[in-house]
């Protein structure tokens, strides 16, 4: 098919019948790997430099607010006072932005967006549905570069974080910056996705969790299942999100709703009171607990309590999930309990740990926003019975047997007697 020049037609003016016509014929002929080789040829390298070149200019004015408006104006035809800068932005704005052109594209070639995400760390020009919906269609399609990339920055531990490597291309444009995520809402599309496949009862995924967990037999099938693959993310989201100092707590609260979906498929014929794990659902719910349990240290480790407040916060909700289960023995539910217990009594001989401590004492007393709002007292007792059972189990000789332990000398008798007060 023989089409006019992409570069000579949208040269000739920006906005010209000719440049329209062609990306639009090109977009409805499904022409798009032509396309992407004719914007890689001619215009990508030149819109990183746009966006950056637009940074600090205001997106609009106050309503009416005439003569302010102008000077944002003035100001933007400065910044992009080149042709090929002039080119960028109309080859952003009218082609890469567009939806048939995202939907075609991001699956073929998920690093022809990756330059160009990294950019978007401001509020000016606002492509986040872009980005959006970027991710939505790698998690979709189990895009198998997004997947590999997570499963190899896995492996690249730094620290209490995973580096960064730029050769995982999704990744570092996501994350090196943290304002990217923020901004972009990329928690949002990769936790909606993996909710949605769980809630669909008859999906593959949904099935395959719901069979028995024998130890390492399904661990590479589990690793390429879109649940698992969203906790990666958001574990290493968060992680990066602390060592930035990120003052949002990029919804790690989805962590809830994960516990929320993955309870709920798990079978009612299930039942083994023996085992911590007997479906695959379990093991990616001791996953998240011990996810947040981790980043709580990470926080200790660098002092920086940016985001302990709201991981102790979801941790209770999560752990309230639990105990709140009717389909859940009490060997299941005490596990976390017992989890949450140690870091907390292994925080009170730590002295720089004293607000990470104190804030899972408050997770302890009040562990979900249920509670505020008058939960059914059945669920409330649940609570109280699995966190009494997990201290009645609890291996206290190691904090007791050398005294001093802050947490440990608090927790009994008084904070757990104003548990049982609740």
């Amino acid at each position: 098919m023989n089409y006019i020049p992409f570069y000579l037609a949208v040269s000739q003016s920006i906005g010209s019948p000719q440049a329209n016509q062609l990306h639009n014929k090109l977009n409805l002929s499904m022409e798009h790997p032509y396309l992407l080789e004719l914007i890689r040829a001619h215009h990508i390298e030149d819109i990183p430099v746009y966006l950056n070149r637009i940074k600090g200019i205001s997106v609009h004015a106050e309503p009416y607010d005439h003569q302010a408006q102008k000077e944002i104006d003035r100001a933007f035809s400065k910044a992009i006072n080149t042709p090929r800068l002039t080119y960028a932005n109309n080859v952003l704005f009218e082609i890469i932005d567009d939806e048939v052109f995202i939907n075609h594209t991001v699956n073929v070639d998920p690093y022809f967006y990756t330059k160009i995400i990294q950019c978007l760390n401001t509020r000016r020009g606002d492509y986040s549905h872009m980005v959006e919906r970027y991710l939505e269609i790698l998690m979709q399609n189990k895009n198998y570069h997004f997947f590999r990339e997570i499963k190899n920055t896995l492996e690249l531990v730094e620290g209490g974080k995973y580096k960064l490597d730029e050769k995982n291309e999704i990744l570092y444009s996501l994350f090196s910056d943290i304002k990217v995520a923020e901004f972009n809402y990329v928690w949002r599309p990769v936790a909606n996705v993996a909710i949605w496949e769980l809630q669909n009862q008859n999906s593959t995924e949904s099935q395959f969790l719901k069979g028995a967990n024998f130890e390492e037999q399904f661990d590479f099938e589990l690793s390429n299942t879109k649940m698992k693959t969203a906790i990666h993310f958001f574990d290493i989201m968060i992680r990066e999100s602390i060592y930035q100092k990120a003052e949002w707590h990029m919804w790690l609260f989805y962590y809830h709703r994960f516990v929320e979906v993955l309870i709920a498929n798990i079978p009612d014929n299930y039942y083994d009171q023996d085992d911590h794990e007997p479906t695959l659902n379990h093991k990616l719910i001791h996953d998240i607990i011990e996810n947040m349990l981790d980043w709580l240290d990470v926080g200790v480790e660098l002092k920086i309590n940016n985001l302990s407040i709201d991981i102790c916060r979801c941790i209770g909700k999560c752990i309230y999930e639990i105990t709140s289960s009717d389909i859940l023995s009490d060997k299941v539910k005490v596990r976390p309990l017992d989890r949450l217990l140690k870091k907390y009594f292994d925080y009170g001989w730590n002295p720089e740990a004293e607000f990470q401590m104190l804030e899972l004492e408050k997770t302890l007393l009040m562990p979900s926003d249920k509670l505020k709002w008058g939960d059914q007292e059945e669920n409330v007792e649940k609570y109280k019975h699995a966190t009494n059972l997990a201290w009645r189990n609890f291996d206290k000789i190691p904090y007791s047997a050398y005294g001093g332990n802050i947490a440990y000398n608090k927790f009994h008798p008084t904070l757990l007697d104003q548990i049982n007060q609740i």
